[in-house]
């Protein structure tokens, strides 16, 4: 079950990731372990060579209440530090490049646990909208038609 998708290498050589919105989080436990593998996978296969992440976020299709996203906040923390530690350094920036009225609430959840460095990396525009949109359509095609592994 994957909860972590490539997407693409920018020419700069940062790995642009997604999430897969589908799977649902199972284990709250063990889930920092599982998307670690799942990070180290993706970083073995496309990103050789100290390159970082640039993670891509369309807050339309995350289904989460303000009272469900109150209540996870310790998870969040939690999740946030152990991935600092396990990828110290890798982080470029989160691309939020999708989103509504409605969600705007979980950003507001979400600083509320970041540091301003972290923060500073959070470009939110629907601008990468289009594009993004497109190379996911692209990638999913070709997984389909079994053209990609």
């Amino acid at each position: 079950m994957a909860f972590v998708k490539y997407l693409y290498n920018l020419e700069s050589g940062s790995v642009c990731i997604y999430p897969n919105y589908v799977n649902k989080i199972q284990n709250k436990e063990l889930f920092p372990e599982i998307i670690t593998r799942e990070l180290n996978n993706i970083l073995d296969k496309y990103g050789k060579g100290g390159r970082k992440f640039i993670v891509l976020i369309d807050l339309t299709k995350v289904q989460m209440t303000s009272d469900h996203a109150t209540r996870s906040i310790f998870f969040y923390k939690k999740l946030k530090n152990h991935l600092e530690k396990k990828f110290p350094d890798k982080l470029e920036k989160i691309i939020i490049y999708d989103y509504t009225d409605s969600t705007i609430f979980l950003l507001n959840v979400i600083k509320f646990i970041l540091d301003k460095e972290l923060r500073d990396k959070i470009i939110i525009s629907k601008d990468y909208k289009k594009f993004i949109n497109s190379k996911i359509t692209s990638d999913s095609n070709v997984n389909n038609n079994g053209l990609h592994y």
